[in-house]
């Protein structure tokens, strides 16, 4: 099992189970329920089961690319991307049924690209992906959130704006 396989399936929820619903961000404008919830919708983009189109134009898309998989830089703090200037509606009744659901994502993550490591799809922000890009963005993505709440002293996926 690789390191991201590991922490995607098991680290992470460990981690997880120890945040509180009233837990404070050190920045953002999300709760400790909107940020567990927003890791579980990259993994709806990953799945394909949402037709929403790129954010970006490909030059930008080629640019997120590059700064974030191939160069594996960090992502930024208070970044605002289109439609997400403030926290979506939750979709859960609390934070542990949204744990549970982000575990369900993860698990049907690892099942749609078992048969097929290179079949791709669309990240809103950097392109098309396949498995190992995928699988590595939600292991970086999921680091920044975690260090977001102080879950996580890593701060190397985290650039302070």
């Amino acid at each position: 099992m690789s390191k991201y396989t590991q922490f995607l399936q098991e680290e992470q929820f460990r981690l997880l189970n120890k945040l509180e619903t009233d837990t404070q961000a050190q920045w953002g404008i999300m709760t400790a329920q909107h940020m567990v919830e927003h890791l579980g919708s990259l993994y709806v983009f990953t799945l394909g089961k949402t037709k929403l189109k790129a954010f970006f134009s490909p030059e930008k898309l080629l640019r997120n690319y590059q700064y974030l998989i191939q160069n594996k830089q960090p992502f930024h703090t208070n970044v605002r991307l289109p439609g997400l200037e403030k926290p979506l509606a939750l979709r859960y009744a609390n934070l542990d049924d949204s744990i549970t659901a982000l575990k369900s994502l993860v698990d049907a993550f690892y099942a749609f690209f078992k048969d097929d490591l290179s079949k791709k799809t669309l990240h809103p922000a950097a392109g098309l992906l396949q498995f190992s890009e995928w699988e590595y963005i939600h292991y970086a993505h999921s680091h920044h959130h975690l260090y977001q709440f102080n879950l996580s002293q890593d701060s190397s996926f985290t650039k302070h704006r």
